[in-house]
């Protein structure tokens, strides 16, 4: 077996190069290339401006040069020039204290030990100079470190005798005891600062919150002396009963102030019908009114008109009003730009499986009006929208064309209500009026 001899690899051949056309060889020298034999030529010549021109600009460079050497003229002199001397003034003084009046006085007030009981303890003495004392006593340096050397020891501070406590008072009189301050007037405090959890407050907050306290204590008692000054007038009419022919309306008038209470004009009205003020009720605006209430808390402030009833009367108008077919109240349609909610007692005609506890009420919405209506489940779409259309006064032929609409869905008019899954106080849509 003859071994395999690996073939030699073959030999690079060198990257062929630029053959120079010309015949001169460049010499090596430096990389700086040499300059250019005329400057000049590098620029361009400005021909436009002749020999009076470059004179003026040549003027103003000169006069630009003369001003900045003047300036800096200017200001190595004032660096030169010497500053003025700062003047001593001549160390301050204190002046000595003027005494008051009363001790320039021709004798001072001296009391003695002597005797407790008689008058004649009081005599004068010759004044003292201030200097004198002043010499006496030391400086006043002195006298501060003789006081704070006292008042650090621990000596209890003598008695003083009963004939120095009539000597003083002796004196206040001579010399005209001082006014004594006024007390401080005592803060309104209200049933508020008692339930504050904020606990002491700086003094600057403590001083605003007294003023806005005392402020609106103020404000309440104008507003009361206010209202309490005005009157107003007041219209009651008692009516009767609905079911009595003989029964007549009665109207009464009363004046009152705003913040008095009711309990007088219940009584008057009570006694005048005949009664019993307990079982009287008084009505403002379908609002009722109480004894205890007064024309302020109702925002009458110059006249109003009150009803009152007695008590099954009032029982009775407010069942009737709840029982009462809306067919009368359509006898004049509103405008159509006003929304009205009425209500009514549609039921389809039950079958022989159904019972009146299977009703629900629901919401029907033609236009801008709305119309509640009990109905049962099996009633028909057709029948719904004839009863609601013909309470709304709208003519027969609407019924045609119109549609209830569930949810953006419309029913067919022979379809029952209860398939659309409705419950009670939904609201669906009649379309195509």
């Amino acid at each position: 077996m003859s071994e395999s001899v690996p073939k030699p690899k073959p030999r690079p051949r060198p990257r062929p190069r630029a053959v120079a056309l010309s015949s001169e060889v460049e010499k090596p020298g430096s990389s700086s290339k040499s300059p250019p034999a005329d400057e000049d030529a590098m620029f361009i010549r400005n021909r436009n401006r002749n020999a009076s021109g470059w004179s003026k600009i040549t003027q103003v460079v000169e006069k630009r040069e003369a001003a900045r050497a003047q300036s800096i003229d200017r200001s190595s002199s004032d660096s030169d020039s010497p500053r003025t001397k700062r003047i001593k003034r001549a160390p301050f003084t204190a002046k000595a204290k003027q005494l008051p009046a009363w001790a320039k006085s021709d004798g001072l007030i001296e009391t003695s030990d002597s005797d407790a009981k008689s008058d004649n303890d009081v005599s004068t003495i010759g004044s003292i100079p201030l200097q004198d004392k002043v010499s006496s006593h030391g400086s006043p340096n002195a006298r501060i470190k003789r006081k704070s050397s006292v008042s650090s020891s621990d000596s209890s501070e003598p008695e003083v005798s009963v004939a120095e406590q009539i000597g003083r008072e002796r004196a206040r009189q001579i010399l005209g005891a001082q006014p004594q301050r006024r007390e401080k007037s005592p803060e309104l405090l209200s049933d508020d600062d008692e339930g504050d959890d904020f606990g002491e407050l700086p003094a600057e907050l403590a001083a605003i919150k007294a003023e806005v306290k005392r402020n609106a204590v103020r404000a309440n008692s104008v507003d009361n002396t206010a209202s309490s000054l005005t009157s107003i007038e007041l219209k009651i009419i008692l009516k009767p009963h609905p079911k009595d022919e003989t029964g007549r309306s009665y109207v009464y008038s009363h004046v009152m102030k705003r913040n008095e209470k009711f309990e007088q004009l219940f009584s008057e009205i009570a006694d005048a019908g005949g009664i019993p003020s307990e079982r009287l009720i008084v009505l403002f605006d379908n609002h009722r009114v109480y004894p205890w209430s007064t024309p302020q808390t109702l925002s009458i402030w110059s006249e109003a008109e009150l009803v009152a009833y007695e008590e099954h009367v009032y029982k009775y108008i407010k069942a009737h009003e709840q029982r009462q077919s809306p067919a009368d109240d359509f006898s004049a349609e509103p405008p159509p730009s006003s929304s009205a909610f009425l209500q009514s007692d549609i039921l389809a005609e039950p079958g022989p499986s159904q019972d009146k506890a299977d009703a629900f009420k629901l919401q029907v919405r033609c236009g801008q009006r709305t119309v509640v209506i009990g109905v049962r489940p099996t009633a028909k779409c057709a029948a719904i929208v004839e009863n609601v259309l013909r309470k709304l006064g709208k003519p027969d032929s609407a019924a045609k064309a119109a549609r209830i609409e569930v949810d953006g869905e419309k029913l067919s008019p022979e379809s029952e209500i209860g398939e659309a899954d409705l419950e009670e106080g939904d609201l669906i849509d009649i379309v195509g009026t």
